[in-house]
């Protein structure tokens, strides 16, 4: 009765209607969450779209070809330089190939060097997105992992107590307990499963959303196959903090950031000097119909031209524009090297503090359990009240719950720590 009674328990912990079930290991999670995450996808797609943008400024370097046919008629009357009117019968065609290359100096060059430090910025704003939402997708899956713990150690207790209440129904028969005793224990009983529906509730609610970050079309009962009380020691070298500062990738994404509004800014202040330069040629001419289509002669075309815009010199509104622009992204610079230098100090002693609370709370849950199963015996025996043990009870589930609690806190902060001072997640 009792195996059945637990089984009956366990399975109405995750008993939904028409539903697969989807087991998720550590490194398939990891691997999902590579392959099938839609943040991850879009930090991708944005990234291409920062080199497409490159390309096409360097793009421009490249000369534009022509080749074709033209054919030119004229037929009827026309005034001659005399007045008078006389008869045209003219049929000329070109037919050939032609380029023509045209650089815009200023552009090409300072344009292209912004352009190329965007690149580098697209790249480290993905590394950066990409780690956050990795730590996200691990964060929910201890806490996912800590609340199926949770709803298990609330189940053994409801087990426990489910077992009392039928030997304090038979000792109060029997006129050896009193009937409030098991009014207690009946009691505490229904309470215990008001916390483990609660409990469900919030299990469904973080698989749901796990399944929902991780892209899983479908309706599926998640199910975590991960040892969650192993504890796995990471060592994380947090020494030299400031060069683990500079190592950050939001850092040297604002760092290329401020290189391409350095450029853009000089593209201002130089770029007026630079002139814009073409050259075309072309190997037809017009000519009459009946001569070689090829042609045998060649045009070619070259001009060099400044282009200087007197606004941009005298009130210089865009060089202005863009010297703003660069101190801003300076000052947002330093205000980054700031609060990430905060952030380093403050997950050193999370990181430290998470040790502390999860070595306290084992210790502590190990004290409840001893104090319980001796109230417990005492109970058996009849020298304990069903007060003491249901305090006692209570102490220990608390005590447990915390554990769970300290053993997901430690290693969501473990992640953290571990992307801020390597730049990478621990998989």
């Amino acid at each position: 009765m009792k195996r059945l009674f637990f089984i009956g328990i366990l399975c109405s912990v995750f008993s939904v209607n028409a539903q697969d079930t989807l087991y998720l290991s550590h490194n398939k999670m990891l691997q999902m969450t590579l392959n099938q995450n839609l943040q991850i996808q879009s930090n991708e797609l944005k990234f291409t779209l920062a080199k497409a943008s490159f390309y096409k400024s360097i793009g421009k370097a490249l000369p534009t070809l022509g080749m074709g046919m033209n054919r030119y008629e004229l037929s009827g009357f026309t005034q001659s330089t005399e007045g008078d009117f006389v008869d045209v019968n003219k049929n000329n065609e070109w037919s050939g190939k032609s380029f023509r290359l045209s650089w815009d100096l200023s552009e090409l060059l300072f344009n292209s060097a912004a352009k190329k430090q965007g690149v580098k910025a697209a790249f480290y704003s993905k590394e950066a997105n990409n780690i956050d939402e990795k730590i996200m997708v691990f964060s929910n899956y201890y806490r996912l992992l800590a609340s199926e713990e949770k709803a298990k150690a609330i189940t053994s207790f409801i087990i426990k107590n489910t077992e009392i209440i039928a030997q304090l129904q038979l000792q109060v028969s029997a006129g050896l307990r009193l009937q409030s005793e098991l009014l207690l224990a009946q009691s505490n009983l229904n309470n215990l499963k008001i916390k483990l529906l609660q409990q469900q509730q919030i299990t469904t609610e973080l698989s749901q959303q796990l399944l929902a970050t991780l892209n899983v079309e479908g309706n599926y009962i998640l199910k975590t196959d991960c040892d969650f009380y192993i504890n796995n020691t990471t060592t994380i070298n947090d020494l030299n903090l400031e060069e683990k500062l500079n190592n950050r990738f939001e850092l040297q994404q604002l760092s290329s950031e401020v290189s391409a509004s350095k450029w853009q800014k000089n593209r201002e202040l130089y770029g007026l000097l630079l002139p814009k330069i073409s050259f075309g040629m072309n190997d037809g001419l017009l000519r009459p119909i009946s001569q070689d289509a090829l042609g045998n002669q060649n045009i070619m075309t070259t001009s060099v031209q400044w282009s200087i815009p007197l606004g941009n010199i005298f009130p210089a509104g865009n060089y202005k524009t863009e010297n703003s622009l660069y101190k801003l992204k300076m000052l947002e610079k330093s205000q980054l090297e700031n609060d990430l230098r905060a952030e380093m100090h403050a997950l050193l002693a999370a990181f430290n503090s998470a040790n502390q609370q999860h070595e306290l709370a084992k210790l502590s849950s190990e004290f409840a359990k001893l104090a319980y199963e001796q109230s417990f015996q005492r109970q058996q025996l009849g020298t304990a009240s069903q007060l003491e043990l249901f305090h006692a009870e209570k102490e220990y589930l608390n005590a447990k719950l915390i554990y769970i609690a300290a053993i997901a806190y430690k290693q969501e902060i473990t992640h953290k720590k571990l992307a801020a001072f390597s730049e990478k997640v621990m998989p």
